[in-house]
């Protein structure tokens, strides 16, 4: 939530002096994400039992991918309305 709050703020006041600072969040936020991702599979592999294993695998790479493409269209409707104001 701190990212969001930052990136809002920014929008809004334009306080930040240089766009490589955004860059850094942004390289920070993919980070983050990815750490979860890995995180997540390596949970699964170590507590999942092996006949559920699979299929636990499978439902998370869906989940992930169904969330990105949902955030994906919502996203291009949050850009066009914050371009607006």
């Amino acid at each position: 939530f701190g990212n969001v709050a930052l990136m809002l703020l920014q929008i809004f006041f334009h306080f930040l002096p240089s766009i490589w600072i955004i860059f850094g969040l942004i390289f920070y936020e993919g980070l983050l994400g990815g750490a979860a991702y890995v995180n997540t599979f390596f949970r699964i592999s170590k507590e999942v039992k092996p006949e559920h294993k699979e299929f636990s695998m499978s439902v998370t790479s869906v989940a992930d991918t169904t969330g990105v493409a949902i955030s994906a269209f919502i996203s291009v409707r949050v850009h066009n309305y914050l371009c607006s104001l």
